[in-house]
């Protein structure tokens, strides 16, 4: 990496997060969860994705597990998403679920990820970052838009075809909330 004329040699993981599109996703998605994490040789990408009222709130999920290179799950038919213990975050007064699960099971392969909220490290209303005027026509609009940010403990469970646990792992990780609608009662 080099920054002006300073060059340093890094090693590690990385994610490359990039969103495109020819609408503006805040007409097009209500809110969404997305998390990511490498436990041990796993990569673990998950996302829960809610359109608008205009969509009837319908529901993306996106799951992929990778071992090393190699891709075991990411076929989103196969996936429950659960929330649980949900609270309603105090700057934002969104909800913010404590226990999020995303279960996997094709038949074949049997790989559930659950995200384990311990604290809130980022909790922002959007209408902050705005300049006045713009923030002034936000708050008449009626826009409560936010963004969050929660570290805790994500638990990949790979299981064997009888349904035990043939592989368990606990890492740290970080994942967020993403609310551009008003928040569905």
């Amino acid at each position: 990496m080099t920054i002006g004329n300073k060059t340093e040699k890094l090693t590690g993981i990385c994610y490359h997060d990039h969103n495109w599109g020819n609408i503006q996703m805040m007409k097009l998605i209500n809110h969404w969860y997305w998390g990511r994490a490498n436990i041990d040789d796993y990569t673990v990408i998950s996302g829960y994705i809610t359109a608008e009222k205009e969509y009837d709130h319908m529901n993306f999920p996106i799951f992929m597990v990778a071992k090393g290179d190699k891709i075991l799950v990411d076929n989103p038919k196969y996936l429950k998403f659960e929330e649980k213990d949900a609270f309603i975050e105090p700057k934002t007064g969104k909800p913010v679920p404590k226990v999020m699960i995303y279960d996997y099971n094709d038949g074949k392969n049997h790989i559930k990820a659950t995200y384990l909220h311990e604290k809130t490290i980022l909790n922002s209303q959007m209408i902050e970052i705005l300049p006045p005027i713009k923030r002034i026509a936000a708050k008449l609009s009626g826009f409560d838009g936010a963004y969050l940010r929660f570290s805790g403990a994500v638990k990949p469970e790979v299981f064997n075809q009888d349904g035990t646990i043939a592989k368990t792992h606990t890492n740290n990780a970080i994942w967020e909330e993403i609310y551009f609608g008003k928040t569905i009662k």
